[in-house]
């Protein structure tokens, strides 16, 4: 559905030195050498990788390692110095293809809240649609459903203004913007920072359920490895704007060292087993990666064997 081929990414470059490059070329070289200076920071480097639809994507990584920057090549908001992004089978960097691709693949920036702009409730989630050209009707009909399926009650809301709504409130608001556009991908750069821990724990559940209801494809960048473990087919960590590693939780916390190294962790419970481990208490993850509920079991199983 979304395929990086070979993409490199610098800011410091003019625009007139942002061109596609042939394949071949990149597969030659291996590195930028088109005019940019060395001295030039890649906040991408030679990113490859296929998103499939369906797929509950999840991307990692430290501070500053290139991970919103990636995101924003999804739907065209930027374009590869060199290499290519299709979505669909499209390669985005034309305007045209930009711009559809933006109605394929909703991009929810980290505190959207803070994008929320108009008078009332329904004149905010009107916004995407009305701009897609809708009927009257059309769009009412949209921005019905995305309300309902964030689990905000239409009629009740509709004429407040989203100024008047609690934090958690005003997330679902802007997120029900993003859906009334009736994305098959959904981009969300830490979706819960900032919440209270039953918000988060309630938009998590909220995502998960459109993922599984809606077949919504669902990428999401987030600092917490236990909610991309639970909730992810496969991660892609990033480290200074290059792929670390990617594969499925199991295969991306299996070396905790090497995460640790690049200023991550593994998830809690695999983090405790590997503690234990070193006690000499090993138990063995029945799926490759433990879980609070898989480490609780065998440790009971271990002690009951015992006595």
């Amino acid at each position: 559905m979304i395929e990086f081929q070979n993409v490199f990414y610098t800011y410091d470059a003019a625009p007139s030195k942002k061109h596609t490059r042939k394949k071949q070329d990149v597969d030659q070289e291996k590195q930028p050498a088109w005019g940019n200076t060395p001295e030039e920071h890649w906040a991408l480097q030679d990113i490859s990788f296929t998103l499939s639809d369906g797929e509950f994507f999840g991307i990692a990584g430290h501070t500053g390692s290139g991970k919103s920057t990636l995101i924003q090549h999804m739907n065209g908001l930027l374009h590869p110095s060199s290499g290519c992004v299709r979505v669909g089978g499209i390669d985005i960097s034309s305007k045209g293809a930009a711009a559809q691709a933006r109605c394929d693949v909703g991009l929810v920036f980290q505190y959207p809240e803070h994008q929320l702009f108009a008078a009332t409730v329904y004149d905010d989630v009107a916004f995407g649609p009305r701009n897609m050209g809708l009927s009257s009707d059309e769009a009412d009909k949209r921005i019905r459903e995305a309300m309902e399926a964030v689990e905000l009650d239409f009629e009740a809301l509709r004429d407040k203004s989203p100024f008047a709504l609690s934090g958690g409130q005003q997330r679902r608001v802007a997120f029900a913007g993003v859906l009334a556009m009736r994305p098959r991908t959904l981009i969300l750069d830490e979706p819960v920072a900032g919440l209270d821990p039953e918000a988060r724990a309630d938009f998590l559940d909220l995502i998960s359920t459109l993922h599984e209801t809606e077949g919504l494809t669902v990428v999401m960048v987030s600092h917490d490895m236990d909610d991309l473990a639970r909730l992810c087919n496969r991660i892609l960590v990033l480290n200074t704007g290059k792929v670390f590693a990617l594969g499925t939780p199991a295969e991306v916390f299996a070396d905790g060292p090497a995460i640790r190294k690049i200023g991550l962790d593994v998830p809690n419970a695999q983090r405790l087993a590997e503690e234990l481990a070193l006690q000499g208490v090993d138990v063995v993850p029945p799926c490759g990666l433990h879980t609070i509920e898989s480490l609780a079991e065998g440790l009971a199983a271990r002690y009951r064997k015992r006595d």
